[in-house]
Protein backbone atom coordinates (compact mmCIF):
# COMPACT_ATOMS: atom_id res chain seq x y z
CA UNK A 1 0.00 0.00 0.00
CA UNK A 2 2.40 2.56 1.22
CA UNK A 3 4.65 1.76 -2.01
CA UNK A 4 1.39 2.34 -4.46
CA UNK A 5 0.87 5.57 -2.76
CA UNK A 6 4.19 6.96 -3.25
CA UNK A 7 3.84 5.64 -7.15
CA UNK A 8 0.76 7.58 -6.85
CA UNK A 9 2.68 10.77 -5.41
CA UNK A 10 5.55 10.58 -8.14
CA UNK A 11 2.94 10.22 -10.87
CA UNK A 12 0.96 13.33 -9.61
CA UNK A 13 4.05 15.10 -9.94
CA UNK A 14 5.77 13.55 -13.14
CA UNK A 15 2.35 15.11 -14.24
CA UNK A 16 2.67 18.34 -12.98
CA UNK A 17 -0.71 17.83 -10.61
CA UNK A 18 0.55 19.71 -7.81
CA UNK A 19 -0.21 23.11 -9.57
CA UNK A 20 -3.81 22.17 -9.30
CA UNK A 21 -4.25 21.70 -5.84
CA UNK A 22 -7.07 23.44 -5.07
CA UNK A 23 -8.24 25.60 -1.51
CA UNK A 24 -10.78 23.64 0.87
CA UNK A 25 -10.20 26.10 3.44
CA UNK A 26 -7.55 28.78 5.27
CA UNK A 27 -7.78 28.34 8.86
CA UNK A 28 -7.92 31.24 11.10
CA UNK A 29 -5.14 31.26 13.65
CA UNK A 30 -6.64 32.32 16.76
CA UNK A 31 -6.17 30.21 19.74
CA UNK A 32 -9.89 29.90 20.10
CA UNK A 33 -10.25 27.96 16.72
CA UNK A 34 -7.57 25.47 17.95
CA UNK A 35 -8.31 22.12 19.53
CA UNK A 36 -5.48 21.99 22.26
CA UNK A 37 -5.77 25.56 23.20
CA UNK A 38 -3.86 25.28 26.31
CA UNK A 39 -1.02 24.08 24.63
CA UNK A 40 -0.61 26.78 21.93
CA UNK A 41 -0.49 30.50 22.12
CA UNK A 42 -1.17 32.96 19.08
CA UNK A 43 1.56 35.63 18.29
CA UNK A 44 2.59 37.44 14.81
CA UNK A 45 5.66 38.14 12.49
CA UNK A 46 5.54 40.67 9.97
CA UNK A 47 1.81 41.69 10.46
CA UNK A 48 1.12 37.76 10.19
CA UNK A 49 -0.52 35.30 12.60
CA UNK A 50 1.37 32.68 13.79
CA UNK A 51 1.25 29.73 16.44
CA UNK A 52 3.63 29.34 18.64
CA UNK A 53 3.64 25.77 20.68
CA UNK A 54 6.63 25.16 23.42
CA UNK A 55 7.02 21.83 24.16
CA UNK A 56 8.95 20.05 27.03
CA UNK A 57 8.24 16.67 25.58
CA UNK A 58 6.78 14.04 22.96
CA UNK A 59 3.09 14.79 21.87
CA UNK A 60 0.87 15.39 19.08
CA UNK A 61 -0.76 19.33 19.13
CA UNK A 62 -4.18 18.75 17.63
CA UNK A 63 -5.10 21.89 15.78
CA UNK A 64 -7.94 21.93 13.99
CA UNK A 65 -10.53 19.69 12.26
CA UNK A 66 -12.87 19.94 9.63
CA UNK A 67 -15.97 17.82 10.05
CA UNK A 68 -17.75 16.60 6.90
CA UNK A 69 -16.36 17.93 4.04
CA UNK A 70 -17.59 15.62 1.34
CA UNK A 71 -14.17 14.69 -0.35
CA UNK A 72 -13.49 11.62 -1.60
CA UNK A 73 -11.12 10.38 -4.93
CA UNK A 74 -8.58 12.54 -4.27
CA UNK A 75 -5.33 13.65 -2.38
CA UNK A 76 -6.11 15.81 0.56
CA UNK A 77 -2.90 18.25 1.42
CA UNK A 78 -2.46 19.99 4.85
CA UNK A 79 0.08 22.84 4.16
CA UNK A 80 1.37 25.28 6.47
CA UNK A 81 4.79 27.17 7.13
CA UNK A 82 7.04 25.81 10.13
CA UNK A 83 9.49 27.85 12.10
CA UNK A 84 11.68 26.21 14.69
CA UNK A 85 13.40 27.70 17.33
CA UNK A 86 16.14 25.66 19.89
CA UNK A 87 14.18 22.23 19.60
CA UNK A 88 16.60 19.36 20.57
CA UNK A 89 13.86 17.38 19.14
CA UNK A 90 11.78 17.03 15.45
CA UNK A 91 8.39 17.97 14.49
CA UNK A 92 6.14 17.37 11.57
CA UNK A 93 2.64 17.99 10.49
CA UNK A 94 0.01 14.44 10.92
CA UNK A 95 -3.54 14.12 9.01
CA UNK A 96 -6.21 12.13 10.72
CA UNK A 97 -8.84 11.22 8.35
CA UNK A 98 -11.38 9.77 10.25
CA UNK A 99 -13.57 7.39 7.56
CA UNK A 100 -16.55 4.92 8.42
CA UNK A 101 -15.94 5.22 12.21
CA UNK A 102 -12.39 3.90 12.17
CA UNK A 103 -9.37 6.78 12.60
CA UNK A 104 -6.20 6.89 9.61
CA UNK A 105 -3.13 8.88 9.53
CA UNK A 106 -0.44 10.19 7.35
CA UNK A 107 2.38 12.18 8.77
CA UNK A 108 5.16 14.81 7.53
CA UNK A 109 7.95 12.32 8.57
CA UNK A 110 10.29 12.67 5.01
CA UNK A 111 10.01 17.11 6.14
CA UNK A 112 10.58 17.07 9.86
CA UNK A 113 11.92 19.80 11.45
CA UNK A 114 14.52 20.52 13.67
CA UNK A 115 17.36 22.83 15.70
CA UNK A 116 16.77 26.60 14.71
CA UNK A 117 15.20 26.87 11.63
CA UNK A 118 13.57 29.30 9.50
CA UNK A 119 10.25 29.07 7.81
CA UNK A 120 9.68 26.35 5.57
CA UNK A 121 6.54 25.24 3.77
CA UNK A 122 5.73 21.69 4.78
CA UNK A 123 3.18 19.56 3.80
CA UNK A 124 1.47 16.05 4.27
CA UNK A 125 -0.61 14.09 1.90
CA UNK A 126 -3.31 12.00 2.39
CA UNK A 127 -5.25 9.55 -0.66
CA UNK A 128 -8.63 9.41 -0.58
CA UNK A 129 -10.38 5.89 -2.71
CA UNK A 130 -13.44 6.86 -4.42
CA UNK A 131 -16.07 5.75 -1.98
CA UNK A 132 -13.74 7.35 1.14
CA UNK A 133 -15.45 10.06 2.52
CA UNK A 134 -13.98 11.08 5.81
CA UNK A 135 -16.10 12.18 8.30
CA UNK A 136 -13.46 14.52 9.64
CA UNK A 137 -10.01 15.81 9.17
CA UNK A 138 -7.90 16.76 11.55
CA UNK A 139 -4.58 18.67 11.43
CA UNK A 140 -2.25 18.07 14.15
CA UNK A 141 1.32 18.75 15.21
CA UNK A 142 3.78 16.46 15.99
CA UNK A 143 6.78 16.99 18.80
CA UNK A 144 9.27 14.95 20.11
CA UNK A 145 11.56 16.76 22.52
CA UNK A 146 12.22 20.27 23.80
CA UNK A 147 11.78 23.75 22.10
CA UNK A 148 9.50 26.27 20.31
CA UNK A 149 7.78 25.91 17.42
CA UNK A 150 6.10 28.45 14.99
CA UNK A 151 3.28 27.62 12.67
CA UNK A 152 1.39 29.88 10.59
CA UNK A 153 -0.55 29.71 6.99
CA UNK A 154 -2.37 26.31 7.52
CA UNK A 155 -4.38 25.47 4.66
CA UNK A 156 -6.56 22.02 3.78
CA UNK A 157 -5.83 21.42 -0.12
CA UNK A 158 -6.90 19.17 -2.50
CA UNK A 159 -6.25 17.91 -5.96
CA UNK A 160 -8.86 15.48 -7.36
CA UNK A 161 -7.88 12.17 -9.49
Amino acid sequence: MRYFLILILVLLMFLGCQGRFEVIKKFELSVENVIDKHLVTRSSFKDESLLKIVTDSTRTIRLFETGDLDLENCFVRYRAKVKTENLDGIAFLEVLCTIDGKEYFSNALDQKVSGTSDWQSTYVDFYLKKGENPTNIKLNTVTEGNGTILVKSIELLKVNL
